[in-house]
């Protein structure tokens, strides 16, 4: 089949690609060695020997000829990727365009994503709008009744309002319990907090023993 021809090429980039990453660094581990052996050797010999050790260690360096090397396992990796590249070329159309097909708009679709747009940023006046001179109005409540009752529980948490979000989250908390969200315990832990402040300790701690599981941990710090 030609998807294994495909993969077989690729295997084969794959493993020259490893290839030369092992001969890169098998070349640079040398280099360090001889550098590091010469190093040693400035430091134990006498300062006559400098030139004489440097000299031996640029003769060694360029009869290994590290960079020829890596060039020429560089130019093999990029054959075997230009080889692959044509595969692919030949085996699929690069154009997309070609791919494209007449398809007739779902109308209805496009002016429920338009609408929920606007409504989830916040634009009712301009989805309202718009909803009326596309759509029927009956499926447009129920899509902007979330909208608006989460920009509504915002504006409460921004002003400080605990009870709306509250509310909204005691409704959904199986939902939100099977997506893993701590979202109303942390709003009960806000509230307890608040509780807490207004009020005094016992009646904080009333309010724990209906909302927060943590009760037992709370008593035990009181």
């Amino acid at each position: 089949m030609e998807i294994n021809i495909i993969r077989d090429a690729f295997e084969r980039v794959a493993n020259k690609q490893r290839a030369s990453c092992s001969k890169t660094q098998e070349g640079v581990n040398d280099f360090s060695r001889e550098i590091r052996a010469s190093i040693e050797r400035l430091q134990s010999g006498h300062e006559s020997l400098c030139k004489a050790v440097l000299a031996e260690l640029k003769n060694k360096l360029k009869e290994k000829s590290l960079l020829s090397q890596l060039g020429a396992t560089y130019r093999e990796l990029m054959a075997y990727l230009n080889r692959y590249a044509k595969l692919l070329e030949k085996s699929f159309n690069p154009d997309i365009s070609k791919a494209f097909r007449h398809v007739d708009p779902e109308i209805d679709t496009i002016n429920q994503i338009m609408v929920r747009h606007l409504y989830r940023q916040c634009l009712f006046e301009i989805g309202d709008f718009f909803s009326l001179e596309a759509m029927k109005q009956e499926p447009v409540l129920l899509i902007k009744s979330p909208y608006v009752n989460f920009y509504q529980i915002l504006e409460s948490l921004t002003s400080g309002d605990l009870e709306p979000a509250l509310k909204w989250a005691m409704e959904k908390s199986s939902e939100l319990r099977a997506n893993g969200s701590d979202h109303q315990l942390k709003l009960h832990q806000r509230r307890f907090l608040e509780i807490l402040e207004e009020a005094g300790l016992d009646i904080a701690l009333q309010y724990a023993g209906t909302y927060l599981p943590l009760l037992p941990l709370i008593i035990r710090m009181k």
